[in-house]
């Protein structure tokens, strides 16, 4: 039982660390992305995969 217990309480430990380092990583990178940004490179990813399809016609 106490092994158990100490492997969720390890788990819990470890796994919370991992969403605090990537909640910090987020709040880094998220001040440089705006919406414009993110939607331009959206409109590019859409233009790369659609553009096969116009030569075919």
């Amino acid at each position: 039982m106490k092994k158990i217990l100490s492997f969720i309480i390890l788990t819990f430990i470890l796994f919370s660390n991992y969403i605090i380092t990537n909640a910090e990583e987020d709040e880094e990178n998220k001040s440089s992305f705006t919406f414009e940004s993110d939607y331009k490179l959206y409109e590019e990813r859409v233009a790369n995969i659609c553009s096969p399809y116009e030569y075919i016609e």
